[in-house]
């Protein structure tokens, strides 16, 4: 299996390193998330909604590394 690298261009160093994954271990993953949409499109408005929320909860809570995170990958 292949290596990607994420590389900070000005000081060279190494943000992260990510496996790379096979065609079928893809397909399956491909598969998985068909089947998960067909399940999401069936989930009530209300459910969705309360779902959206506690993401953006978790999001502000942690928007700082977030946010450091981005700019690294910038």
């Amino acid at each position: 299996m292949a290596t990607l690298t994420s590389q900070n261009p000005y000081t060279f160093e190494i943000n992260a390193s990510i496996e790379t994954i096979s065609r079928q271990e893809l397909d399956t993953k491909i598969t998985l998330a068909h089947e998960t949409f067909l399940t999401w499109k069936q989930t009530s408005f209300l459910e969705r909604r309360q779902l959206f929320l506690n993401l953006a909860r978790l999001i502000e809570a942690q928007k700082s590394s977030l946010a450091l995170t981005e700019t690294q990958e910038m």
